[in-house]
């Protein structure tokens, strides 16, 4: 059976050779196409239009900040009886511009601030990267923040 298995194998040699080949071929062609749809990708999602519509958006959510802030502190400091819900007595100027911020912003806005936020108070890294940030930006200013 070995030779006969050997006679075989001989006889279909070229053919698989050729198979083999033209597989060879076709994989360095599919090669070549994923690495250009890679590109392509890539070239997509960094174009100058995302760019800009994405700082657009961050310039957006910036603004919005301190009203967020204040929103949400004003939410987590909530007392009660006459200081309670709904009372605005005794708020900082910056807690009452995040209040009135937060209520003319989309929902959209709102849930990024509410991350920003989130990510702000539980990583220190993120705060200090997103502060010098806005710094580099020129976007803060000594306002009198407790």
């Amino acid at each position: 059976m070995n030779g006969l298995d050997m006679a075989y194998r001989f006889q279909d040699y070229p053919k698989i050779e050729t198979e083999r080949d033209r597989l060879r071929q076709e994989v360095d062609a599919l090669k070549e196409k994923v690495a250009d749809l890679k590109e392509e990708l890539l070239k997509k999602d960094y174009s100058e239009n995302k760019a800009s519509g994405n700082k657009e958006l961050i310039t957006e959510l910036i603004g919005a900040i301190p009203g967020v802030m204040g929103a949400l502190a004003a939410k987590n400091s909530a007392a009660t009886g006459l200081n309670g819900a709904g009372s605005e007595e005794g708020l900082s100027q910056n807690k009452l511009a995040l209040i009135q911020a937060i209520k003319s912003q989309s929902d959209t806005i709102a849930y990024y601030l509410g991350i920003t936020l989130k990510g702000m108070i539980e990583n220190k890294e993120f705060s200090t990267e997103l502060f010098n940030l806005l710094e580099n930006h020129k976007l803060t200013e000594n306002n009198g923040t407790d």
